[in-house]
């Protein structure tokens, strides 16, 4: 074998390993386990569950609490 023909064989080999990296790479990525996100608001309202903001205003807790403002006075 000639210089050209192993140079020829080395890039081809590094340009398939190359692909196959990423190509694992994005099978990793892609089929890893990813959360749900539930909330925890407006649990009782049953009839809502569909249209979040009805279950949260017709909800008996009606989710977080409202803080009021103080003033204070020096």
């Amino acid at each position: 074998m000639e210089l050209y023909e192993i140079l020829i064989i080395g890039a081809a080999v590094s340009i398939f390993l190359f692909l196959l990296a990423i190509v694992l790479y994005m099978l990793c990525n892609y089929t890893r386990q990813k959360g749900d996100y539930e909330t925890e608001e407006a649990k009782a309202a049953g009839d809502y569950e569909d249209n979040i903001s009805m279950a949260f205003m017709y909800s008996p807790d009606s989710g977080l609490p409202i803080q009021q403002r103080r003033e204070w006075f020096i």
